[in-house]
């Protein structure tokens, strides 16, 4: 018995039903990640990713859901890519950045951590507390004149905050003694 029928039947009728060949390769990504294969709706989702000219709810949708399978499967030079976009387009998402960012640092890839803040830090300019998680993750690669320059920017962003200023003061002592 051909277990693939029902999918391949799936995919006859979203190509057939389809106004435009994407949405059927969409339609066709959301069937198997609904159904939990994941390694099949990978290249449909980039596939997809790669047709659209317009940035679309389902674009920022598709883009999310194959960054986070890439860092679900180990992936993490490929889900970069996707991560860094969906920063970039959802600039008001504060949350997704610190999880990936969290996931990244967590599985041993504090560089791929410090680009996801970079890009948050893109997308969203006034948000002191991505200035001070890169300085954090920087000063704990050992980059120490670059963390110093992510806390002053985090202490000019939010000058009220003695946390930040405490920071700077703490680590410009720190270089001082070396």
């Amino acid at each position: 018995r051909d277990l693939h029928y029902p999918l391949r039947r799936q995919r006859q009728m979203c190509i057939r039903d389809s106004p435009s060949f994407s949405d059927a390769i969409r339609n066709l990504a959301n069937t198997y990640y609904f159904l939990e294969n994941y390694e099949e709706a990978k290249p449909l989702l980039a596939r997809y990713i790669e047709l659209q000219t317009q940035t679309t709810a389902s674009l920022i949708a598709a883009i999310q859901t194959l960054g986070e399978l890439e860092r679900e499967s180990r992936n993490y030079e490929s889900a970069i890519e996707y991560d860094e976009r969906a920063i970039e387009l959802t600039p008001d998402d504060d949350s997704q950045v610190h999880i990936i960012a969290n996931t990244y640092n967590n599985n041993g890839y504090p560089d791929l951590a410090i680009r996801v803040y970079q890009a948050g830090i893109r997308a969203m300019p006034d948000n002191a507390f991505f200035d001070r998680s890169l300085g954090r993750l920087l000063e704990q690669s050992g980059r120490l004149e670059e963390a110093l320059a992510a806390y002053r920017s985090a202490a000019a962003k939010d000058a009220d905050s003695s946390f930040y200023a405490d920071l700077v003061e703490n680590l410009e002592r720190r270089l001082d003694r070396q």
